[in-house]
């Protein structure tokens, strides 16, 4: 993933803010993302941008592995390092958190579980500071398609 698709990526989602997968994927193939592509981005660019702002928010050790649940029901073990969508993500979710485009940073992280699953917490009157994040566990039909978007 190039820094260019990923901007169309979080214009798409800042676009439509709080838009269920469904409506998010469809957009992105329009622009020209496959399906497959389209829901890994959909999983992988949140996640980034969510540990950003979780870390922010005093969250300590953030996971570096997810698990990849296949339809057969066999976990994989992987290293988000290896997901070149993530990394871009990442870097630039760094950059954005700093400088901005704060709409486009915020609409990423906003998607993310984990920022879901924290701002519960906090709701509930639990702490961040310290917090640790295990691995989040992502379905794929295989290991193969998952590798191919």
């Amino acid at each position: 993933m190039t820094e260019e698709d990923l901007i169309r990526v979080l214009t798409v989602m800042a676009s439509r803010s709080g838009a269920p997968d469904h409506e998010l994927i469809s957009a992105l193939l329009v622009r020209g993302f496959t399906r497959t592509s389209a829901r890994k981005i959909l999983t992988l660019v949140p996640l980034a941008f969510g540990r950003v702002l979780l870390v922010h928010m005093g969250v300590s050790e953030p996971s570096r592995s997810f698990l990849l649940r296949t339809d057969d029901g066999v976990v994989h073990e992987r290293e988000l390092s290896a997901e070149p969508i993530f990394c871009c993500a990442l870097q630039v979710a760094v950059r954005m958190a700093h400088a901005g485009p704060s709409h486009l940073f915020r609409a990423a992280a906003e998607h993310s579980c984990e920022v879901g699953a924290a701002s519960q917490a906090l709701y509930a009157g639990e702490e961040l500071t310290g917090a640790k994040l295990g691995p989040p566990e992502i379905s794929a039909g295989s290991v193969a398609e998952w590798e191919s978007a």
